[in-house]
């Protein structure tokens, strides 16, 4: 058989997907593709770029050195959910691709270990012939020649039936949200080179899609249908005490959150900015904002 047609349509298949309106992509230079920072006022990121015409399915995750960026993108016709990126070669950010290990038609929600090393993602599959499809979180590795193939976290994690954002600390806690009889966010532990029981965490109400900062001393997430929330979904924020448990989520306000969805956040490495993704103008974008709001909104005690 000869595979060589199969293959070239393959090729020409994937080259299909990166959007056409990048054609004639701009030369990018400097942090964050060198968009302008924005300020406590949420903007779109990279528009026309990142945030095309298309929806995107999560939120940016940078490395830590700021050299490579991530994220994900819904196609129509047929429906595809993949994961792009573009990163820094001779101080120019490439032309977005598909990641080399974004294989299914259904992944997103790709998000960093603090330390780089790992790429986490949502992917949504049968891994066998007698598996209905479901959600895995699963990860790829940083090498010197790149991204390794797809690896499966531990099953006692994804022996869970459903997740959404995946995030992780600097000591490898993990933490995700689930859907039961609605959103909650659970936290495996990493200890001995190997993640623990997960456990459910508690913000003081319904909860999903985490972010943990680095340190662990404080959670972004979102809520949905809150009596003192703008919008579907809205932004929230919970610190740990001393005690190791959480405060009441707080609400973000008004100035972040709109009146439609509001989802998926991700604090950027340097704990600047934070990328979001949200439909107040009508299609899902990624939005940024500096982070001058998570000492602000910390409580006093």
């Amino acid at each position: 058989m000869n595979t060589a047609p199969v293959i070239i349509s393959c090729m020409l298949l994937l080259a299909g997907i990166v959007d056409a309106q990048q054609t004639d992509f701009p030369t990018l230079t400097g942090p964050y593709l060198g968009q302008k920072p924005p300020g406590k006022t949420p903007e779109i990121f990279a528009p026309g770029i990142i945030s095309t015409s298309n929806s995107e399915h999560g939120t940016v995750t940078f490395s830590p050195k700021g050299d490579e960026v991530f994220w994900a993108t819904i196609y129509a016709n047929p429906f595809r959910k993949k994961i792009l990126y573009s990163r820094v070669v001779d101080s120019v950010w490439t032309i977005p691709q598909i990641a080399s290990f974004s294989h299914g038609d259904n992944e997103g929600n790709p998000t960093f270990s603090p330390d780089g090393t790992k790429l986490f993602f949502a992917s949504w599959k049968s891994l066998t012939d007698n598996e209905k499809p479901k959600h895995h979180i699963m990860y790829s590795r940083k090498t010197e020649n790149g991204w390794s193939e797809p690896e499966l976290v531990d099953d006692i994690i994804n022996s869970i039936s459903r997740y959404w954002q995946v995030s992780v600390s600097l000591n490898g806690n993990i933490y995700f949200e689930v859907e039961f009889d609605g959103p909650e966010i659970y936290c495996s532990e990493y200890k001995n080179n190997k993640y623990q029981k997960p456990y459910k965490i508690d913000l003081g109400f319904p909860a999903g899609m985490p972010y943990i900062s680095s340190d662990e001393s404080y959670i972004i997430f979102s809520a949905a249908n809150r009596p003192e929330g703008y919008g579907e979904h809205d932004l929230y924020i919970s610190y740990k005490k001393e005690n190791g448990k959480w405060t009441k989520g707080k609400n973000l306000g008004e100035k972040i959150n709109s009146k439609e969805i509001d989802v998926w956040p991700i604090v950027s490495p340097d704990w600047k900015y934070l990328f979001f993704t949200s439909r107040r103008d009508g299609k899902q974008d990624i939005y940024w904002v500096n982070t001058s709001f998570i000492e602000e909104l910390r409580p006093k005690e």
